[in-house]
C-alpha cells in the first residue's frame, strides 16, 4: 500500500469483512448480495479516507478504528430478511392476473356456474316464465360456436340479464361470432340500433371509481370509460381492449352525431345519476354528450352565465346535494347531441325510465400516451385532436396541450419583493394593481386554475414553506365567505349551514352539507396559518372578509389577530365608488393601511341593499360583490407600496415556479448536524445523502428539500 498501512492491519480488516459477508444464516435470513457487499466496501473506505484526509489520521489507525472500535462494518454487512419463494398477498388484497405457465384449467364439468357465465362475468339466466309456463334457455346458443343440435328443445334467445333482472330474450346471442367479428362500419348508425347494441353488448357493472360524482357507498356501478385514462395513471382504460368491437361502434355512432368533433375517450352511463361536478379535461376541449332510451326528463344541467342562452330559463342545480344558490340551464340531450365546456359545473336531471348516456371528451393525459396506444386508438376509430398526430410523428412544436416547463425566475426581482394573493378571485383586482405598480405577485385561486386547491396538501405545504422562507413581503387572504355569510340567516334564501352559536355546523346537516362546512373551515384555518407564517418570517399580512362575517368569530382567526397585534379596519363600499350597502373588514399588521378605513356617512337606506336580494336571472346579488372595486384595489396598493422595491418588469409568478423562490441551504450553512460516532451508522442531516451512497431518496429530496447529491 505504498507505506500507507501495515499488512497486518489490512489483513485483519479483510478477514473480518469476508467473515461477516459470508456468515451462516438461519432460515428466513440471508447474507448481503454482491452489490450490497461492494456498496459496503465503498462506504467503509470513503469514511476511512475522510479520517485520513480531513482529520489527519494514519491509515493504520483508521483501519483499526473500523475493524475493532466502530460498528459500521457490522451494520453494513448485517444479515437481511430473505424474501420467501412463494409470496402470498395479504387477506383482502386484489390478486394480479396469472402468468403464462400451466394453471388450473376451467374444465367443462358441472360446476356451480357451469355454462351460465359470459366471459365478462355476468351470470346468465337459464329459465323464465312465459304465460304461466317455465321455459328454458339454450346455453350454447349465446356462445361463439352456437348450438349444434338441429332439434334443440331449449329456447334460442339471449340469456343476458337486463337491469330489472329479467333475461334479454333477444333473437341474437350476446356473443354471436358473426356479429361481433363483422365490420362495425356496416352496422346501422341510428338511435334504435345504438340502443340495441348497448343493451346487448355493454357489460352489467364495473368497479366504482368516481365516488364524488356518482352515488358512493358501493363497489360497482354501470359506468364505463373507454379510451385514454383520466387522472394520474395514464394509458388506456381496460374497457377499451376488453370490448374493442363495442368501442368501435360507439365511436362511429358518436361521429355521426358530432361530425366535426374530436375526442380521445368516452364514457357510457346506464341509469347513473351524476352529482354536481366539473371535469378536468384537456384545456380548450369540449364534452360531447347525448342520451337515448325510454325515459322521461333526464336532461343535463349546466351552470351558465346570464349572457349565454338568454332564451332558456335559469334554475338552481337539479342535484339536491348541490348549492342551490347557483343558476344554470337544463339542456335536453335525448336523441340529440350537445357540446359544452366540461370545466363548467354540471349534473344530471332526475328521470324516470331506462336512460343511457354517451359522453365523449379529450383526456388531459393524452399528451403522455405512447405511440403504440395512439395507433390502437386510431384503429378503434377515436377521432383524436390534431396535436395527437404531432405527437405520433414526433413533431411537438405546436402541441398546445403539452405543458411548458416553468421559466427560470429572476430572483432579484421577486425574492423579498413578492405579494402573495390568496383567494385572488377571477379578475384578481389586487394582483393586477400590484403588477401595474411594478410589484411581482403570486395569485392563488381555484377560479384561476383547478390546481390551486388549498384543500390539497400537495399545494398547501409548499405554500407554507414559501411563507416561512421569508420570500413573501406581504400576504393577503380573502377566504370564501359563502358559508360564513350572515346573509343566509335572512330568509327566504339558501339554507344556513352554520350560525354564530353553531360555527361547526347546525344540527341535522346531511353529509354533503357537513362536508361543505368542514371545507370552509379548513380553508379558513390554512389561510390563517399561511398569514401567520409570513408574519413570523418577517413579512406583513392582511385578512379580509365582510365586517359582519362569522369568520371573525372563529378561534384560529382570533388567535392570529392576538399574536400579531393586528389592526382591524372597517371599509365602506360607498367610500370607494360602490353604491351598495356593504362593509369590508381588513385585519392587517402594516400600520400604514389604516388610511383605508372609511365609514359610511350617508343616511340609513341610502344605498342599494344586497343581502338576500335576487337579480333578474334568479341569482343572489351578494355573490356579484365578492371582488373589490378598482378604487379600493388602487388604494390598497398605494398604502402597501412602501414595503416593496419596484421593478421595471414585475413577474407574475406561477405555482409551478414556487420552488425556485425557496432559499437553498448550503452544505456549510447553519444549522449544523452533529453525531458522536457511537457505532450506529446514521447521518442526521438528510438534506444530502450519506457520503458514497446511492441517493435512493432523490425524489423525496427534490420535492421536500430541493437537494440532491
Amino acid at each position: 500500500m505504498l507505506q500507507g498501512a501495515h499488512l497486518a492491519s489490512l489483513r485483519k480488516f479483510e478477514r473480518k469483512f469476508i467473515k461477516l459477508a459470508t456468515q451462516k444464516c438461519e432460515a428466513g435470513i440471508r447474507n448481503p448480495f454482491a452489490e450490497e457487499i461492494m456498496q459496503a466496501d465503498r462506504q467503509l473506505w470513503c469514511q476511512m479516507a475522510d479520517l485520513v484526509n480531513l482529520h489527519g489520521w494514519s491509515l493504520d489507525d483508521a483501519l483499526t478504528e473500523y475493524t475493532e472500535i466502530r460498528g459500521d462494518i457490522y451494520s453494513l454487512l448485517q444479515a437481511r430478511v430473505a424474501v420467501p419463494k412463494k409470496w402470498d398477498l395479504p387477506p383482502g388484497s386484489r390478486r394480479l392476473p396469472g402468468g403464462k405457465g400451466k394453471q388450473k384449467g376451467g374444465g367443462k364439468g358441472r360446476g356451480a356456474n357451469a355454462g351460465q357465465t359470459a366471459p365478462s362475468g355476468a351470470k346468465w339466466i337459464t329459465k323464465f316464465e312465459d304465460k304461466g309456463k317455465t321455459r328454458f334457455l339454450c346455453r350454447d346458443y349465446s356462445w361463439a360456436k352456437g348450438c349444434s343440435f338441429t332439434d334443440c328443445k331449449f329456447e334460442h334467445l339471449c340469456p343476458v340479464p337486463r337491469p330489472d333482472g329479467r333475461p334479454c330474450l333477444g333473437k341474437t346471442g350476446r356473443l354471436d361470432a358473426a356479429e361481433m367479428q363483422a365490420d362495425t362500419s356496416q352496422q346501422p348508425l341510428d338511435w334504435e340500433t345504438c340502443l340495441s347494441v348497448l343493451q346487448q353488448h355493454c357489460p352489467g357493472q364495473t368497479q366504482l371509481m368516481r365516488n364524488k360524482v356518482l352515488d358512493g357507498g358501493r363497489e360497482h356501478a354501470s359506468y364505463f370509460n373507454a379510451g385514454v385514462r383520466s387522472g394520474s395513471l395514464g394509458g388506456l382504460c381496460r374497457f377499451t381492449m376488453e370490448n374493442p368491437m363495442l368501442v368501435k361502434y360507439i365511436n362511429l355512432f358518436l361521429k355521426s352525431v358530432f361530425p366535426t368533433a374530436t375526442w380521445s375517450s368516452f364514457c357510457i352511463s346506464h341509469n347513473e345519476f351524476a352529482h354536481l361536478h366539473s371535469d378536468f379535461n384537456a384545456p380548450g376541449s369540449l364534452n360531447h354528450s347525448c342520451s337515448l332510451g325510454a325515459f322521461d326528463k333526464g336532461g343535463l344541467w349546466i351552470q351558465m352565465d346570464c349572457s349565454e342562452y338568454p332564451d332558456l330559463p335559469r334554475c338552481p342545480p337539479t342535484d339536491a346535494q348541490a348549492d342551490q344558490s347557483l343558476r344554470g340551464c337544463i339542456f335536453n340531450t335525448r336523441r340529440s347531441g350537445f357540446s359544452f365546456d366540461g370545466s363548467l359545473p354540471h349534473c344530471s336531471e332526475p328521470w324516470t325510465g331506462d336512460r343511457w348516456v354517451l359522453t365523449a371528451y379529450t383526456s388531459a393525459q393524452l399528451p403522455g400516451v405512447s405511440q403504440d396506444d395512439l395507433q390502437q386508438l386510431r384503429e378503434l376509430h377515436f377521432p383524436l385532436p390534431n396535436f395527437a398526430e404531432q405527437l405520433e410523428s414526433g413533431n411537438t412544436a405546436e402541441a398546445v396541450l403539452l405543458p411548458s416547463p416553468p421559466s427560470v425566475l429572476d430572483l432579484s426581482k421577486v425574492r423579498g419583493n413578492l405579494f402573495l394573493d390568496l383567494f385572488a378571485g377571477h379578475a384578481r383586482p389586487l394582483s393586477s394593481a400590484f403588477l401595474q405598480a411594478g410589484v411581482s405577485v403570486m395569485s392563488i385561486d381555484t377560479l384561476l386554475s383547478a390546481e390551486h386547491d388549498l384543500l390539497d396538501d400537495s399545494i398547501y405545504e409548499p405554500l407554507l414553506r414559501l411563507c416561512y422562507s421569508g420570500a413573501v413581503t406581504l400576504a393577503h387572504a380573502s377566504p370564501p365567505c359563502k358559508e360564513y355569510s350572515r346573509c343566509k340567516l335572512i330568509q327566504p334564501g339558501p339554507k344556513p349551514l352554520r350560525t354564530p352559536e353553531y360555527l361547526s355546523g347546525v344540527p341535522g346537516l346531511s353529509p354533503p352539507e357537513q362536508e361543505r362546512v368542514v371545507n370552509s373551515r379548513t380553508l379558513m384555518q390554512r389561510a390563517s396559518e399561511l398569514l401567520h407564517a409570513s408574519y413570523k418570517a418577517g413579512g406583513h399580512f392582511s385578512l379580509e372578509n365582510p365586517a359582519n362575517s362569522m369568520l371573525w368569530l372563529e378561534e384560529p382567526v382570533r388567535l392570529l389577530l392576538q399574536k400579531a397585534s393586528a389592526d382591524v379596519l372597517v371599509v365602506a363600499a360607498c367610500a370607494y365608488g360602490w353604491d351598495i350597502s356593504k362593509r369590508w373588514a381588513f385585519a392587517t399588521t402594516f400600520r400604514d393601511m389604516q388610511q383605508l378605513a372609511k365609514d359610511c356617512t350617508h343616511a340609513e337606506g341610502t344605498h342599494r341593499p344586497v343581502a338576500g336580494v335576487l337579480d333578474e336571472f334568479g341569482g343572489f346579488v351578494s355573490q356579484q360583490t365578492s371582488e373589490f372595486p378598482a378604487k379600493l384595489a388602487d388604494a390598497y396598493v398605494a398604502a402597501a407600496f412602501p414595503l416593496f422595491a419596484t421593478a421595471e418588469n414585475p413577474v407574475d409568478v406561477q405555482l409551478s415556479q414556487l420552488y425556485q423562490l425557496l432559499p437553498a441551504k448550503g452544505r456549510f450553512d447553519m444549522p449544523f448536524a452533529h453525531q458522536d460516532g457511537a457505532g450506529i451508522f446514521s447521518v442526521p442531516d438528510w438534506s444530502f445523502p450519506p457520503s458514497g451512497t446511492v441517493d435512493r431518496l432523490q425524489q423525496i429530496r427534490l420535492r421536500h428539500l430541493c437537494k440532491t447529491a
